[in-house]
């Protein structure tokens, strides 16, 4: 069994605790429609895809239902958005985190929210490209554990620390995205003198017809077309 599913398992023991609705309560202003909740209460928590849950998802605790509820289907959203695609910004999910005062909550709950969330960037980290359905890249898992409201600190040490081929493309592929989105905002970009890491002998698929330059402190790489 990997970490993540470690992890995983250990966040619904710990919010084991929190009963099953017997309704959810959608807010009356017409904001949230009623479908948002359809289906949610008529199977196991275990039995629910992210599909089920995907609307709900979105509009959990502000416009539908309650933490409470919130907490009871927390960690099947966090269980299938390792392995199913997510039609909105994976970045709703992550925030509700936030929203729900998860990094000061019981203290059990703190840490299996924070070990998935170590697990989850690690087992990002470690692959190229990403298998993560409802991730488009590693800057969408960057925000999203981002949008959680934890400190950014101990995952970007990870990454300095990594020295796996698939981390730095990760970068590379992060910088990239990045200095694409400054070209199209009129942003001027400053290329400084690189290196090529020995380890990065081959392209991955994608990388063909693309130019990118990276200078990252002590992770370095230049790619070209090949």
């Amino acid at each position: 069994m990997t970490s993540l599913r470690l992890a995983i398992e250990d966040l619904y023991r710990a919010f084991a605790r929190y009963p099953k609705p017997t309704a959810i309560e959608v807010c009356p202003c017409g904001c949230s429609r009623e479908n948002v909740v359809c289906g949610l209460l008529d199977k196991p928590l275990n039995g629910l895809s992210l599909q089920d849950l995907m609307l709900y998802s979105a509009d959990a605790m502000t416009t539908v239902g309650t933490e409470t509820d919130f907490k009871y289907f927390l960690p099947r959203i966090l269980d299938r958005i390792t392995v199913e695609e997510y039609r909105y910004n994976p970045e709703f999910v992550f925030g509700k985190l936030r929203y729900a005062k998860l990094n000061s909550s019981p203290n059990g709950e703190q840490v299996a929210v924070t070990e998935y969330l170590h697990s989850f960037w690690c087992r990002s980290l470690g692959e190229y490209p990403l298998t993560l359905p409802a991730f488009a890249s590693i800057s969408d898992v960057v925000s999203s554990i981002g949008s959680a409201g934890v400190d950014l600190s101990w995952y970007l040490e990870q990454w300095t620390r990594a020295d796996s081929s698939a981390s730095t493309w990760n970068l590379a592929d992060l910088v990239c995205e990045e200095a694409h989105n400054l070209k199209r905002a009129g942003v001027l970009i400053l290329h400084s003198g690189i290196s090529c890491p020995s380890r990065l002998t081959s392209f991955p698929d994608g990388w063909c017809d693309r130019k990118c330059y990276v200078d990252c402190k002590a992770l370095t790489c230049k790619t070209s077309q090949v």
